[in-house]
């Protein structure tokens, strides 16, 4: 979902776990800026690898407490939003891109969630065009027609900016 918004910005809680889904009262967190073109997988083991960190941390910080003295945890914890956390998993709906939007956060949302090979959907220039892979982008405006095709690969004027990406088969 960080990838669908276009932000870089993401990052790994460690809470308590409650009957809820991703409810659970939160006992660290950090955020971890991604870079701009990562793929799912380069994002998922900068996650991991946070996310391990943390996991030590707090094990080590629970070793170390005064249990005894502690009701009903040892450590400092803040709630969560009331509604948590928690996203439904994607549908083939959410890889939809919308050329109002911005050619940047299109570019993001590709690279991060290619690896699921699933096509995305865009209405522009009165067709539908289906896209495999997002290679560039860029934030200049000027092309005069919605979208420009060469061979496989398309160039699509966003309200910000142009994505160039190759066509689905």
């Amino acid at each position: 979902w960080a990838f669908r918004t276009g932000q870089l910005l993401t990052g790994v809680t460690v809470h308590r776990k409650d009957a809820g889904m991703d409810t659970g009262d939160i006992v660290q967190q950090q955020s971890l800026e991604l870079t701009q073109g990562s793929s799912g997988s380069d994002a998922e083991a900068k996650l991991a690898t946070l996310g391990g960190e943390m996991l030590v941390t707090t094990l080590q910080q629970l070793a170390a407490a005064d249990v005894a003295h502690a009701q009903p945890f040892p450590l400092p914890v803040r709630p969560q939003p009331q509604a948590g956390s928690e996203a439904p998993f994607p549908t083939p709906f959410d890889f939809g891109l919308d050329v109002q939007g911005s050619a940047a956060a299109a570019f993001v949302f590709m690279r991060g969630t290619a690896e699921w090979g699933m096509p995305y959907r865009l209405e522009a220039g009165g067709r539908v065009w289906w896209l495999k892979t997002a290679v560039s982008h860029r934030e200049a405006q000027g092309q005069k027609t919605a979208v420009v095709q060469q061979g496989e690969r398309l160039s699509i004027q966003f309200a910000t900016g142009q994505l160039v990406a190759v066509q689905a088969r």
